[in-house]
């Protein structure tokens, strides 16, 4: 994990290098994904691309390859990185450009790989607690896109780590339940899986995924518009993201829980999801 894909060459960590004037660095005027791969694979690559187009196509930046072009190009990235598990970090930006807000016309983006550690993903129940970093109006464009500027996210971080819990729950502007500061919410009350509505949150590729797997399991869903109050009555709650899957909670504020039926069960579906997955999907790029 010492190299870096810069614009189609890998380099060392320590030769790669960006343009000062790059408009990511200087605006966080770009989009990224963050990815886990897990036996070489990269997990849910096209959903995550579909993400990140969808971005590029919203912030208006012209990207030099199409979808499937791209995805030979990650995978052979990652077959010269030989790694079998890690997390891999996409990032695109307009591009280079002199000072000022509006960009030069034609600008050629700057595409950087990167991969670093997977972190731990067993089933160990976390600790939670309420964070006064608001999320976005859905909205705004930054709102719905994974944008190169992600302060909210920083200072969420940041406050958590300040209480000492690994996440913390998010409300939207109005005082609605939403999000974590890398990973999606749900809940569960009166035997009904809850997580609030996509137009709230930034819809993460786990979530997407996991609302499937309970569908097709017969699990209740109800996707909404939820006060806090309504988080306080749940038996079970639990974050999502792409990396780490599933995320249990064991204790929210002072208050534990003990309960983890239905969140074993979305488990177990996700980790078979992903082994289908990775073998149907081994050696392809």
């Amino acid at each position: 994990m010492d190299k870096i894909f810069i614009n189609g060459k890998v380099l060392p960590r320590e030769k790669a290098a960006i343009s000062p004037f790059d408009r990511g660095f200087s605006y966080g005027d770009g989009v990224f994904e963050t990815i886990g791969v897990f036996s070489g694979v990269p997990f849910l690559l096209e959903k995550h691309l579909q993400r990140m187009f969808l971005g590029l196509k919203l912030l208006e930046i012209k990207f030099p390859l199409s979808r499937e072009q791209f995805i030979s190009t990650v995978f052979k990235f990652l077959r010269e990185m030989k790694v079998a598990d890690g997390v891999l970090k996409i990032i695109v930006s307009r591009g280079e450009s002199e000072r000022g807000l509006l960009p030069a016309r034609d600008l050629e983006p700057t595409v950087l790989m990167s991969l670093s550690p997977l972190p731990a993903r067993d089933f160990k129940p976390i600790k939670t607690a309420f964070l006064s970093v608001p999320v976005l109006p859905p909205k705004l464009v930054i709102g719905q896109i994974k944008t190169l500027n992600q302060l909210p996210q920083v200072l969420a971080a940041k406050e958590c780590q300040k209480k000492g819990i690994v996440e913390g729950i998010r409300l939207t502007i109005e005082g609605y339940l939403a999000e974590g500061s890398m990973a999606n919410l749900f809940w569960v009350k009166n035997g009904v899986l809850k997580t609030p509505e996509k137009n709230l949150v930034l819809p993460g590729i786990a979530r997407e995924l996991i609302l499937q797997l309970a569908r097709i399991a017969d699990i209740p869903v109800s996707e909404g518009k939820y006060p806090v109050e309504e988080i306080y009555g749940a038996t079970e709650i639990f974050f999502t993201n792409s990396v780490r899957g599933i995320i249990p909670v064991g204790q929210l504020d002072q208050r534990e829980l003990h309960d983890y039926s239905v969140t074993k069960r979305l488990w177990a579906l996700y980790e078979a999801y992903l082994e289908k997955y990775i073998a149907e999907n081994r050696g392809e790029g």
